[in-house]
């Protein structure tokens, strides 16, 4: 299973999404985007039920968002081919950002409707701002040199109808060089911060002042990360939790650690997932009730083509407490 979105349903269950049955290189038509849901705490959970179907490519990597007005958007790849020559990406290299919701707490999926086209190699969530903005952050291929440049795709229409950002480029060159996977929250100023997987042994961030349509140019953060992307989500309590692999420990385990600042300063981060083999990695970090974090994530003993999509619980008290010791 790949992908491990989590959302709380207006009915205070849980959903979490996932494709299945293998990654992204199987023929196409034979993976598809499945949810299910759990009313327990995760004790048990419903049936498998699909979300979407493709015949053309491989539906992966997906997310899931439930809004203000209950509706429920998940945002997926629909994944062809990866495929470069001389240093760039080919007219054949595609893997398309998708979307569906549901207006019936996931009984019923609309139309998928396609919001970005190119190849973007994850769906690393999304959020819904306080003046309704729907903003989707993902990263996709450049050429001349081949890299990768994060961008937002943004509804200010529920979903309806969607636009594209700036890109954001901080230079590099190769399939995974660039600025990657970015996730995205709302600050208390209005404000959007972007923080962005690199190479770089940091995270680089981009702020946006219009509800994600424009991007300042990025700049290297001081908070160490190994390539790969991490995870913002806003506690009920007011502070920004951020899940990550530490540059020091790569793929091996999954830190967490809270800022009470607006992300300028952050407590110790603590080891809260540790995979192996395959480790522990994309993760995706929601508050479902007070004080409570759902921590999704990636475990890959057999590769990509077989990953394991995994969940935790952490109290975010007992979090503290340790971090005190």
């Amino acid at each position: 299973m790949l992908g491990c979105g989590l959302a709380r349903m207006k009915d205070g269950a849980v959903m979490t999404v996932y494709s299945t049955p293998t990654g992204y290189y199987s023929t196409p038509g034979t993976t598809w985007i499945a949810g299910r849901v759990t009313k327990d705490g995760g004790k048990t959970w419903s049936p498998e039920g699909v979300i979407a179907r493709h015949p053309d490519c491989q539906p992966s990597h997906p997310s899931v968002l439930t809004t203000r007005d209950g509706e429920i958007h998940g945002f997926y790849l629909g994944f062809k081919k990866a495929k470069w020559k001389d240093g760039n990406p080919t007219l054949e290299n595609q893997s398309d950002l998708w979307t569906t919701r549901s207006s019936d707490n996931g009984t019923t999926w609309s139309e998928p409707q396609m919001i970005y086209s190119g190849y973007t190699g994850a769906s690393n969530g999304a959020i819904e701002t306080r003046d309704g903005h729907l903003i989707v952050p993902y990263s996709h291929y450049v050429s001349d040199p081949g890299r990768l440049v994060s961008q937002t795709s943004v509804s200010t229409d529920g979903g309806k109808t969607w636009s594209l950002s700036n890109d954001i480029d901080i230079g590099g060159a190769g399939d995974h060089e660039g600025a990657l996977e970015p996730c995205v929250i709302e600050l208390k100023d209005g404000r959007v911060w972007m923080l962005i997987r690199t190479t770089r042994k940091v995270f680089w961030e981009s702020f946006s002042i219009d509800g994600g349509k424009t991007w300042s140019a990025a700049k290297a953060t001081t908070i160490d990360a190994n390539s790969s992307p991490g995870h913002l989500t806003r506690l009920a309590d007011g502070r920004i939790a951020l899940v990550w692999n530490r540059a020091q420990t790569k793929r091996t385990e999954l830190h967490l650690a809270l800022s009470a600042d607006e992300g300028k300063t952050w407590t110790p981060s603590l080891n809260v997932a540790q995979g192996t083999p395959g480790g522990a990695t994309y993760p995706f970090a929601i508050e479902i009730d007070a004080g409570e974090l759902w921590i999704g994530y990636h475990n890959v003993p057999k590769g990509w083509n077989f990953p394991r999509a995994r969940h935790l619980r952490v109290s975010v008290s007992a979090f503290v407490e340790n971090v005190a010791q």
